[in-house]
């Protein structure tokens, strides 16, 4: 029996080891109960753990909103401080490449996916999920040249074959379109 919920994550993340959905969950705890401090400092462990993955990037953005801080710097922050640069400079670009997905009338969140995986990808070439989100807002954008370079250079890298039958099809898609010829697609307008 524990006192609260904080304690009980507290002691699953100290007795199952530095797994990422424990921290945010202890994190969460805190910042709903108004300890927003220790929150953010269970949140910056949840970054450093091994097994964090794009969903806790999301939800962990949301709760340092909740907590009063500016989602995207912190995260951002802990995340140069945690696992260095490249990888914050990635989870930056899928943040805004989901904000575009979310409402693809916000052309800007499209740019600023494209800036922060550029950044990423020449930060550490081997990223292969900025190289594949990379070619994915490549080709909302209508750049199906580089959208296909992305993919290729995802393809090259994903030593997990995480991506490898998405990347098939689509780049395969990109093959069709180029038989037609991209000049008769337009543009995606504002871009």
């Amino acid at each position: 029996a524990w006192a609260d919920q904080a304690g009980l994550w507290r002691e699953a993340a100290e007795r199952y080891g530095n797994k990422a959905m424990l921290h945010v969950n202890h994190g969460a705890t805190l910042i709903l109960s108004g300890d927003h401090k220790a929150g953010e400092d269970s949140l910056s462990r949840a970054l450093a753990s091994d097994d964090v993955s794009d969903d806790h990037f999301v939800l962990i953005r949301k709760l340092y909103e909740l907590a009063g801080q500016d989602g995207e710097i912190q995260m951002y922050e802990a995340m140069v401080g945690t696992r260095g640069k490249a990888l914050a400079e990635y989870v930056m670009g899928f943040i805004y490449y989901r904000r575009y997905f979310a409402d693809k009338t916000d052309i800007e969140n499209l740019r600023r996916a494209v800036e922060f995986l550029k950044r990423a990808v020449a930060e550490n070439d081997n990223l292969y999920r900025a190289y594949y989100y990379l070619g994915l807002s490549y080709l909302e954008a209508r750049e199906f040249e580089k959208a296909f370079g992305a993919f290729e250079s995802a393809r090259e890298r994903d030593v997990d074959n995480r991506y490898t039958e998405e990347i098939t099809k689509t780049t395969g898609l990109i093959n069709s379109l180029r038989s037609i010829g991209f000049e008769n697609i337009p543009a995606l307008p504002g871009w």
